[in-house]
């Protein structure tokens, strides 16, 4: 990143990784951003310790109910290309070739995202994204992984991470080089920092909540809605 860091930053910037002992990171959240960069890190030399409040979703026990499919651009299918797990979600992503408008009488045109037939988004459920990215996390030896492990607080200033396990309500301290907050919307650690005076943050919320719906296929399979749009139905507010 270029520039100079302000001058109470405590931690650094880091622009590569070569030579001397390995960068040892530690990143709070597993969601597919935390675990994706995770994964970046140890293939490019690094030692990564990833906590994570959630279950192990490989044991059965992910959360339900947040599951929102996650749009891919030419941006996301790279990194995850890079990271080296793009070939396995490909077989489960659906192509979006564009938003198709539901007008008034049930009717309204396809605006196709592109000029090309190439140029498409790929839709994948976010869980199951997520989850892959985690078992690609756990076969780099680089990578520990603790799952049901809360950021309680954290001191950038000396690297001290206070944790506590959601099971046994034990609770740990644990020191990194480097600590990245990867742990989503009600982020501990940007709590921690925003409370240190390292930033400002501000935070709004939505004046709306969204519904999660089934549809289910019409008689003979038939898909309800054309599979390879992104649907929408402009009301207004």
């Amino acid at each position: 990143m270029p520039g100079v860091p302000p001058s109470n930053w405590p931690g650094r910037c880091v622009t590569e990784m070569g030579g001397g002992a390995p960068l040892k990171v530690t990143i709070v959240g597993a969601g597919p951003v935390g675990t994706l960069l995770a994964i970046m890190l140890a293939r490019a030399g690094g030692e990564v310790r990833l906590i994570e409040r959630r279950a192990d979703p490989r044991l059965g026990s992910a959360d339900t109910g947040r599951s929102i499919n996650l749009a891919l651009a030419a941006r996301g299918l790279l990194a995850l290309q890079n990271a080296g797990v793009l070939t396995r979600l490909r077989p489960e992503m659906v192509e979006m070739r564009g938003r198709q408008l539901h007008d008034l009488d049930g009717k309204g045109p396809l605006l196709l995202y592109g000029q090309r037939p190439a140029e498409v988004i790929q839709a994948i459920s976010r869980a199951r994204l997520n989850a892959v990215l985690i078992e690609a996390a756990a076969e780099l030896p680089a990578i520990r992984m603790s799952f049901g492990r809360r950021c309680l607080d954290v001191d950038p200033h000396s690297g001290h991470l206070h944790w506590q396990d959601e099971a046994s309500g034990a609770t740990g301290v644990e020191t990194a080089e480097l600590l990245i907050a990867a742990d989503g919307a009600g982020s501990r650690m940007r709590e921690a920092l925003e409370a240190r005076g390292v930033l400002q943050a501000r935070e709004e919320a939505l004046a709306h909540d969204y519904k999660e719906l089934l549809i289910p296929a019409r008689a003979g399979g038939e898909w309800a809605l054309a599979p390879h749009a992104l649907h929408i139905w402009p009301r207004g507010g």
